[in-house]
């Protein structure tokens, strides 16, 4: 039976006990998360501060989801025929706005949302051939399922979990009637293996580490058609046919590859035709490509149609340039000769795959003295474990036993840069430089796996760009946390983007700069609804992250909307203009010291607005632009709205500029309704033009939910009480039950609305600054 929805008002979320703040509306989960084209399907709900959830709001605006009638806390979801396979991002809509998403799958094959009894041997649930199931393992437990197969047949058993937003890092072994083990897959999603006699095989799926829950989601299939483990190469050009090998198992007409996947077992290639769309990039990506580090990555997930049934989706980088591909071997002998350096002229796309241990792959070259490029290896960001690490030498000529003397000229650097913080890494292990002939000559580049050193037969693939320098810029945008309660706090909280009324909300953005840009670069949301205004984020050069902040009007209409951010550099025709990619925390962390944090990328960002007040407002008393010359005192009256019980005294931190990080923090005292921020500008030093500057704190009260749904609830009980008083005889009975009714309803509003002590993030609104030259 599937479980019913879990909504409640509560503190807790990702496991973890966090700072009171106001409700904000946090999904943890969908079941089952995901149907096929053409189906209605019912799903239940996990999470916290879902009240009065109105539907579900997907990326794809095809795919519906209301609230099933007669039921309690069940949606239903209707997925039109035409929407295509893949993933996407689903929220829920309610009182206070929108939730951050989860993953909803639209499966090629549908699968079943199975009871969730088979945790035993003796209890496992039947998957033949070509059939998929939905499940959650439980804590402490195992799920296990059978099926009848025959000697010699070759069996994959593929496991979604990551993919799906969960907790789960599966496990799977398959057993035969006996409980022999035929194999087994340790954190990972495949399980491949041969059957060795007629008759019964049963497979055990459980978490590495012997967890479960709600959070611990999966999709299992016994898979009918062929896998692809990776393709070399890696990268396709767009708006062409690209030739490409597929590199997996039961390919049909495939023939031996001389590469061995992850778990050892020997991978088939063949090689198919893939026609490539000119606007190939604006598909959702799958998998790890989800993750922030990706966003800089054109990306297209394709999904070859084999004789035997579709296989599952890979993804390719995209390129402009052609693209050369490394040859792949048919005997395992034949690999280290396979991967030496490969000729290519220049500027080229690479696709080549890492050599074992310390064998060299890459490319050779001829450049001309003082010819530029800017040199990338990419295979962390397309989903690969690897840590690349290449080396640029130039050919010296050989040695008397003619090998190659070399010498080494630049190493690429890894991509470490995080101007977003732990809160949304942006880090990756892929490396990338800017390459300078130093004189004529023959030049290589030399590409090893950092992570793979030992003489190991696992290969995978990597794409080498060697280009002209490009300067450009990508930009990315998430939901503010909460502020920090002092210097040791080190969690990170799964924020949500919601507005109150007459509130101000901060959005986080950090730019990448690429090839040398170092423009002015500016982030602007456009198509706002009536009642929001938003200030832009300006990222003069040298700064790589800031914060747009949006403003609720106190008449704005509740509800939700998609949050549309460009970034900006230059006007005319010389501007660039690029999309935000947006993202954040998949689950709240205790401590990022401790705990590493999961972050993606987000289809759209969505911000709710709550039909309540903000309980405190902060304005500068002015309609114009604060003014103040160089050397003297920069000085701010203020206007503090107190509602509910938020009369402590509370800091507020000027920022807005680097330099403002030096300035005192503005003390306002406890009921204080105006206070005047005086920041010296012989010590904190603002450059001469205008800035947008705003104040930022945390001030205690006490929060009561929904107090108006009280006191009807009051009305009502009175009403139900003088009804039973003057009900007669037959009536009596009926009255009876609608006074319970109303008393459960009174006490339910009750426990609601008792006041529970808070801490709340609060920003003023924008406020514009003049700095004046000094004379």
């Amino acid at each position: 039976m599937w479980r019913p929805v879990l909504i409640a008002i509560g503190l807790f979320s990702g496991g973890i006990a966090l700072q009171a703040q106001l409700p904000q509306p946090l999904l943890n989960g969908v079941f089952p998360p995901g149907g096929a084209p053409g189906s209605t399907n019912t799903v239940t709900l996990q999470g916290s501060d879902l009240d009065e959830a109105s539907g579900l709001v997907f990326a794809d605006p095809r795919v519906v989801g209301r609230p099933k009638a007669g039921t309690s806390g069940m949606f239903e979801v209707v997925i039109p025929a035409e929407v295509p396979h893949g993933l996407m991002d689903v929220r829920v809509a309610g009182r206070f706005g929108i939730s951050n998403p989860r993953v909803f799958v639209v499966e090629p094959i549908a699968a079943r949302a199975l009871p969730s009894t088979n945790t035993t041997a003796a209890t496992a649930s039947p998957l033949p051939v070509g059939d998929a199931a939905w499940g959650r393992v439980p804590a402490a437990s195992a799920c296990w399922y059978r099926m009848e197969a025959r000697r010699g047949d070759r069996i994959l058993i593929r496991v979604l979990a990551s993919e799906l937003d969960s907790r789960l890092v599966p496990t799977l072994a398959a057993l035969d009637a006996n409980g022999r083990e035929l194999g087994r897959v340790r954190r990972g999603g495949l399980l491949d293996f041969t059957v060795p006699a007629d008759g019964l095989v049963r497979v055990q799926l459980t978490d590495s580490l012997f967890r479960g829950g709600d959070e611990h989601v999966f999709r299992i299939e016994n898979v009918a058609g062929p896998h692809v483990d990776f393709t070399v190469p890696c990268v396709v050009t767009a708006g062409i046919t690209n030739r490409v090998t597929l590199l997996g198992r039961r390919l049909p007409g495939g023939r031996p590859s001389g590469l061995t996947g992850v778990d050892g077992q020997a991978l088939e290639q063949l090689m198919v035709d893939v026609a490539v769309p000119a606007s190939a990039t604006n598909a959702w990506p799958i998998g790890r490509l989800r993750r922030p580090a990706t966003g800089a990555t054109p990306a297209w997930t394709w999904r070859w149609a084999s004789t035997s049934g579709p296989a599952n989706a890979v993804v390719f980088a995209v390129a402009s340039l052609p693209v050369q591909a490394q040859r792949i071997p048919d005997t395992a002998a034949a690999m280290e000769a396979a991967a030496v350096p490969v000729e290519v002229r220049l500027p080229v796309e690479f696709g080549g795959w890492f050599g074992r241990g310390k064998a060299a792959s890459g490319v050779e070259f001829e450049a001309k003295k003082g010819d530029v490029y800017w040199m990338e290896v990419t295979a962390d960001r397309l989903g690969q474990i690897t840590d690349a690490m290449a080396v640029v030498q130039r050919l010296k000529g050989s040695d008397p036993k003619g090998k190659a003397q070399v010498e080494d000229v630049l190493e690429l650097g890894e991509l470490d840069s995080n101007p977003a913080g732990p809160e949304f890494s942006l880090t990756s292990r892929d490396c990338a430089g800017r390459f300078e002939a130093s004189q004529d000559g023959r030049y290589r580049v030399v590409v090893r796996d950092l992570f793979n050193p030992v003489e190991s037969p696992v290969r995978r693939p990597y794409r080498l760009t060697i280009r002209r320098a490009t300067p450009d810029f990508r930009v990315w945008a998430w939901a503010q946390s909460p502020p920090k309660s002092n210097n040791e706090d080190r969690r990170v909280h799964v924020a949500v983007t919601e507005l109150r009324r007459g509130g101000t909300l901060p959005v986080r953005v950090a730019v990448a700069r690429v090839d040398g840009f170092d423009g002015l670069i500016e982030v602007t949301a456009t198509g706002l609804p009536k009642g929001i205004r938003a200030t832009p984020a300006r990222l003069p050069s040298g700064i790589s992250s800031g914060v747009l902040l949006l403003t609720a009007e106190e008449d704005v209409s509740p509800g939700q909307f998609r949050l549309e951010l460009m970034g900006r550099s230059g006007e005319g025709a010389a501007a660039r203009v690029r999309e935000v990619r947006v993202g954040g925390a998949q689950w709240a962390v205790a401590d990022f010291n401790q705990e590493a944090v999961t972050s993606r990328m987000f289809q759209e960002l969505r911000v709710g607005v709550v039909p309540e007040v903000e309980p405190v407002t902060i304005q500068a008393l002015t309609n114009g632009v604060v003014e103040a010359k160089a050397g003297t005192k920069l000085t701010i009256p203020l206007r503090f709205e107190r509602r509910f019980e938020f009369p402590a005294a509370f800091n507020l931190k000027p920022s807005g500029h680097a330099v403002l990080e030096k300035a005192k923090e503005l003390a306002v005292a406890e009921k204080a309704t105006n206070a005047v921020l005086e920041i010296p500008l012989n010590d904190v030093a603002l450059p001469v033009g205008e800035h947008t500057m705003w104040l930022q704190g945390q001030v205690a009260g006490k929060y009561r939910n929904q107090p108006e749904v009280l006191a009807a609830a009051e009305t009502a009980l009175k009403a139900a009480e003088a009804a039973l008083s003057a009900a007669k005889p037959p009536e009596k009975a009926a009255a009876e039950e609608k006074k319970k009714a109303a008393e459960a309803a009174r006490k339910s509003a009750e426990e609601r609305a008792k006041p529970r002590d808070v801490t709340l993030g609060v920003w003023s609104a924008p406020i514009r600054i003049r700095i004046l030259p000094a004379s």
